[in-house]
């Protein structure tokens, strides 16, 4: 999802985590998050509007999933990054 060179590959990661995390979300784990989250972040401060919000997307597919509790300070951190995002 680093492809800073291409956005419609960018685009096209994001829209492929979001069906993938649809899919097999009965079988991520605390670590499968762990590993997701910080990629989605660093979509939320892509260059391109409809990346950000494609990854808003995919973050309500990936809250939905996860476990209760999850770590509350990757937790707090996440909402954090968001509203910082979101707010551009």
């Amino acid at each position: 999802m680093d492809d800073d060179w291409d956005n419609d590959m960018r685009f096209s990661a994001v829209v492929l985590v979001k069906h993938i995390l649809g899919y097999i979300q009965a079988n991520f784990g605390h670590e499968d998050y762990t590993a997701v989250y910080p990629e989605l972040l660093k979509r939320l401060d892509d260059a391109q509007d409809g990346i950000r919000i494609e990854t808003c997307r995919v973050l309500e597919v990936f809250f939905d999933g996860l476990d209760d509790p999850w770590s509350t300070g990757v937790y707090d951190y996440t909402i954090k990054n968001i509203f910082v995002h979101v707010d551009d």
